[in-house]
């Protein structure tokens, strides 16, 4: 059976009155830090702690001791904030979490399903956002991999490359995935991160899974060295020591090799290399 993260108690008229009465005020503003961690800052540039606060599209967050977002974590007030950290409202389904063995069975059940022209020869395990859950890396050595990942009670592919000219990359446990591409001689190192059932802002209800591309960085044919860091339009140009500096922020980046060597031809063996880590 599958597990199912905790009903969230119905907001009363009561509750929603004392969540409103330590909202923020409307000046404050969600920001990210260098950390990819969510604070709210307040008009005067202090740091908003223990209270609630409510976006302009109605979902509410709750900002902790610490001043950073509340996530798959119970507020002192009582109430369930999910894996973005927001509170769901009584009448929404709550996502399903997948144990790892219940993942392992699903990645096998939609083995058989028709995938088009890929066909799988060899698979990996490799928990890309650190949740736990593990995604599932399927290998063609003619058509490249499929990255699969387990949606509640589903599998989705969220993710494709080749493996001629692409070559892989994590954080352990950063939720960060690097992708490197060459071609033409222009070598582009992407970074991404991988949301699972996570609610869309502004969307009541909906989640979405889903790949997204944070930054990127490369270096072309003649050597110049450029950067989009994700916040300003467009890349930019930059130094050597700052090209390096940026790369290594996002933490160290091991390799997921995708040779015969390194992965496995049943997904039961990935998974058992998997655990065995």
């Amino acid at each position: 059976m599958k597990r199912q993260l905790k009903t969230v108690v119905a907001l009363t008229a009561a509750a929603a009155m004392t969540m409103a009465s330590v909202m923020t005020v409307s000046a404050a503003a969600m920001k990210r830090d260098r950390d990819y961690r969510w604070r709210l800052v307040n008009e005067d540039g202090s740091y908003a702690t223990n209270q609630w606060y409510q976006t302009p599209g109605g979902i509410w967050y709750y900002f902790g001791e610490d001043g950073y977002l509340l996530k798959n974590a119970t507020t002192p007030d009582g109430y369930y904030v999910d894996g973005l950290g927001a509170w769901v409202p009584e009448g929404v389904e709550d996502a399903y979490v997948p144990s790892v063995q219940e993942a392992v069975q699903m990645y096998k059940d939609y083995l058989p399903q028709p995938q088009g022209f890929f066909s799988s020869e060899n698979f990996v395990f490799v928990d890309l956002n650190g949740d736990g859950i593990p995604e599932c890396i399927a290998i063609s050595q003619e058509h490249g991999f499929q990255i699969w990942v387990c949606a509640g009670n589903e599998v989705k592919t969220v993710e494709s490359g080749r493996c001629t000219d692409t070559n892989l990359s994590y954080v352990k446990g950063g939720n960060i995935f690097s992708i490197r591409t060459e071609y033409s001689g222009k070598i582009t190192r992407s970074f991404r991160r991988l949301t699972v059932n996570e609610l869309v802002e502004g969307s009541q209800g909906k989640r979405t899974t889903e790949v997204r591309q944070i930054s990127y960085s490369t270096i072309s044919a003649d050597g110049n060295l450029s950067l989009w860091d994700g916040k300003n339009f467009g890349l930019k140009q930059v130094t050597r020591e700052q090209f390096d500096e940026f790369n290594n922020s996002f933490g160290t980046l091991t390799e997921i090799p995708l040779d015969s060597a390194h992965t496995y031809k049943s997904i039961d063996e990935a998974y058992e290399a998997f655990i065995a880590q």
